[in-house]
C-alpha cells in the first residue's frame, strides 16, 4: 500500500495519537512513516514508523472505543500467547490502539502452534476460576456484543449468553422466519448435549479462525481476540469451521492435552454460534450453513 506523505500525520488524529505512543512506551516518538495496512474489515489499519521503532494503529469511529477497549483487556489477558496493546484512547472522531508492529507470517511449524493453544487453554487464570464461565465483561465477536455474564452451569452459559442471543439477533436482521423450521426443540437439544458437560473453565481465545493465528520469529502468536473462561473445546470447534489449520496443529494439541470422549458431538453445537454470527453479520450467504447445523442438531 502507498505510504501517506509526512503531511498527513499534523493532522487529526495523528498527533494525539503520537503523543499517546510516546507517553505509554516512555521515549519520544517522532514518526517519519504512515502507511495503510490489511487488519480486517472493522477497523483502518496502520504502519506507523520513526524508522527505529514501528506501531500498529486501529482507527474507528470515536464511539466504537469499546471495541478497543474489550480488545486491549483481550491481548493483556492473553500474555504471552498474544501481542499486548501499548495505548489506546479518542482522538476528535477517532478511536485508536495500539500494539507493536510485527512481522507475522501466515504459515509455521503446526504441531508447536497445537501445542501452544493447548498450553493458553491450560494457562492459570486466577480467581476467576472460582467465578465459573464467562468473563469479568463483555466483548465482542467481530462487531457483534458477545455476552459474558458468570454462570456456574455451562450449558446455561452456552445457551443463554451465546446461543440465544445470536437468534435474537438473527430475528432483528429479518432472518427469523427462515430460522423457525429448525428451532423447536433447539434449547432442549442444546441442554441435552452439554447437561452432563461440566468442563475446565479455560481461558479462550473466542474467535480462534485461521486469520488470527500468525508466527513471530516461528512462534506461534493469536490476535484480535474475544476472550472468555469457557470450554477449550469451542475454540478447536471454530478451528475446524473454516479450514485453513493442518493435522499437525490437532496432533500437538492433542499430545499436549488431549480432548474429551464426546467432542464430536459438541462440536457442532459450539460451531453453530460462530456460523449464527456470521449470518448477523455478513448476511445470507451464510444461512445454508446455519440450516444444516441445526438439522444435524434436532
Amino acid at each position: 500500500m502507498t505510504p501517506a506523505g509526512p503531511e498527513v500525520l499534523t493532522r487529526s488524529p495523528w498527533p494525539a495519537v503520537i503523543e499517546a505512543i510516546g507517553q505509554a512506551s516512555g521515549r519520544r516518538f517522532c514518526p517519519s512513516g504512515l502507511t495503510p495496512v490489511a487488519g480486517g474489515c472493522i477497523n483502518q489499519c496502520y504502519r506507523l514508523t520513526d524508522g527505529h521503532h514501528s506501531w500498529f494503529v486501529k482507527l474507528n469511529h470515536s464511539e466504537r472505543l469499546s471495541l478497543f477497549e474489550a480488545e486491549a483487556d483481550g491481548l493483556n489477558a492473553l500474555g504471552r500467547f498474544s501481542i499486548p496493546s501499548l495505548t489506546l484512547g479518542r482522538a476528535g472522531q477517532h478511536a485508536f490502539l495500539v500494539l507493536p508492529f510485527l512481522t507475522l507470517a501466515s504459515r509455521g511449524n503446526g504441531f508447536e502452534a497445537g501445542r501452544t493453544i493447548a498450553k493458553l487453554h491450560q494457562a492459570d487464570t486466577g480467581h476467576f476460576n472460582a467465578q465459573g464461565y464467562g468473563w469479568h465483561r463483555h466483548n465482542f465477536i467481530g462487531d457483534t456484543v458477545q455476552y459474558n455474564h458468570w454462570q456456574r452451569s455451562w450449558a446455561q452459559f452456552w445457551w443463554q449468553c451465546r446461543l440465544q442471543p445470536q437468534l435474537e439477533l438473527a430475528g432483528q436482521r429479518g432472518f427469523g422466519r427462515a430460522l423457525a423450521p429448525y428451532l423447536d426443540g433447539l434449547e432442549a437439544a442444546s441442554g441435552t448435549l452439554l447437561a452432563h458437560h461440566q468442563p475446565v473453565a479455560s481461558l479462550l481465545h473466542g474467535d480462534l479462525w485461521q486469520g488470527n493465528l500468525g508466527f513471530v520469529e516461528g512462534q506461534a502468536r493469536v490476535f484480535d481476540p474475544a476472550c472468555y473462561l469457557g470450554d477449550r473445546e469451542s475454540d478447536l470447534a471454530m478451528t475446524e469451521l473454516f479450514g485453513g489449520f493442518d493435522p499437525a496443529f490437532y496432533r500437538g494439541y492433542e499430545a499436549t492435552w488431549p480432548l474429551s470422549p464426546g467432542y464430536e458431538q459438541r462440536r457442532p453445537l459450539y460451531q453453530l454460534y460462530h456460523l449464527l454470527n456470521h449470518l448477523n453479520l455478513f448476511g445470507d450467504g451464510y444461512l445454508d450453513s446455519v440450516h444444516s447445523v441445526l438439522r444435524r442438531l434436532r
